[in-house]
């Protein structure tokens, strides 16, 4: 009897929503990312990629992009799905403000889908916060 697995090498693609803190103000915003993921399911490091990812707020005419690294694992069965860590580096998109560069960490889960929270901070000193959920579909494997 064959045994499956999900080792392998993933593209995924997916929708993503957000509440988003800049500048003392909460936002909504909706954007989607790419990512490119290795799994090793029983690996100490299962998941291990890159994603490159924007996003738009929904009150002021402002948004971001990004691009950061992904690890995660299952910490040996103990959650009911595996966790992770990001960081990465983040460009302010804004009409009327010229661009600001930053850098992130974040913190993520997968549960079928995937919340996260994302703290980073712009070139100018001022902070972000981020709480979303995201989705991860699979558009290629191998």
């Amino acid at each position: 009897m064959p045994v499956s697995t999900l080792d392998g090498v993933y593209v995924l693609l997916g929708p993503l929503l957000t509440l988003t803190r800049m500048e003392r103000a909460w936002d909504l915003g909706g954007g989607g990312a790419i990512s490119l993921v290795r799994v090793r399911e029983r690996a100490a490091i299962s998941a291990l990629g890159g994603e490159l990812g924007a996003l738009r707020l929904a009150a002021e005419d402002r948004g971001r992009a990004w691009f950061e690294l992904l690890l995660g694992s299952d910490l040996g069965g103990r959650l009911p799905g595996p966790v992770g860590v990001g960081a990465g580096v983040d460009l302010a998109i804004d009409r009327v403000a010229p661009p600001r560069w930053g850098t992130h960490a974040m913190l993520w889960m997968y549960a079928g889908i995937i919340p996260y929270a994302r703290l980073g901070v712009w070139s100018d000193g001022q902070g972000f916060i981020e709480l979303g959920v995201r989705m991860a579909l699979p558009a290629l494997r191998w």
